[in-house]
C-alpha cells in the first residue's frame, strides 16, 4: 500500500489538474465568444452600451447561464451585423446610381440600356465610333447596322467568317467561331 500512494496522489492531481484545466477552458471559450460578439457589434458603428453587456455577463456564475446569454448576444450581434451590412449595400447602391446618372443619360449610356451584356468601356468606345479587335461582332453590326454580305472560309480546322460593308472606311470584319472580331480592314 505503501508504494501506491504516491501514484495515488498522482492520479488525484491529475483528476483535480484536468478539472480546473476544463474549468478554464470553459471560462476562455466563453471569453472569446463574447469579445467576437461585442466587437463585432463595434464594427457596425451603431451605438450600443456595451458597458452594460459586460456588466451583465460578469454578473453571471454559472456556465450554462453564460452559454445561454452568449447564444442570445451571438444571435442579436448576427442580427445588427445582417441590418449594417443590408444598410450598406443600400447606400452603395444609391452612391453608384447617383455616380452613374449622368452615363447612362449619354449616348453610351443609351447603348448599355440596349445591350446590358456590353461593359461600360465597351459602350464608351462604341459612342465614340472606335472599332478594335476582340469586340463583337453585334456591337459592329450595332455601329454599322447588317453586313451587305457574309462569307466563310476554312482555314485548317476552323472557319473564319468575313462580314463585308460596301461603305466607306472600314468594311470588311473577319471573325472566328466565337464571333470576336480578330481582324479588320
Amino acid at each position: 500500500m505503501k508504494n501506491n500512494v504516491p501514484i495515488l496522489l498522482i492520479v488525484v492531481g491529475l483528476i483535480v489538474s484536468v478539472y480546473f484545466s476544463s474549468k478554464e477552458n470553459a471560462e476562455s471559450i466563453n471569453n472569446l465568444r463574447f469579445n467576437t460578439a461585442t466587437t463585432s457589434i463595434v464594427k457596425t458603428k451603431y451605438y450600443v452600451n456595451l458597458d452594460s453587456i459586460l456588466y451583465i455577463y460578469k454578473a453571471i456564475d454559472n456556465k450554462e447561464e453564460a452559454s445561454a446569454f452568449l447564444d442570445k448576444l451571438e444571435k442579436y450581434t448576427n442580427a445588427l451585423n445582417k441590418k449594417y451590412q443590408a444598410s450598406e449595400n443600400h447606400k452603395k447602391a444609391l452612391a453608384f446610381e447617383k455616380k452613374n446618372i449622368q452615363f447612362m443619360k449619354s449616348k453610351a449610356g443609351s447603348i448599355k440600356k440596349l445591350h446590358p451584356e456590353w461593359s461600360k468601356e465597351d459602350c464608351v468606345k462604341l459612342a465614340n465610333n472606335f472599332i478594335w479587335k476582340g469586340m463583337h461582332i453585334d456591337m459592329v453590326k450595332f455601329s454599322k447596322g447588317n453586313p451587305d454580305d457574309v462569307t466563310i472560309s476554312n482555314q485548317g480546322f476552323s472557319s473564319l467568317y468575313e462580314y463585308i460593308w460596301k461603305d466607306e472606311g472600314v468594311s470588311h470584319f473577319y471573325t472566328g467561331k466565337e464571333s470576336l472580331v480578330v481582324d479588320y480592314d
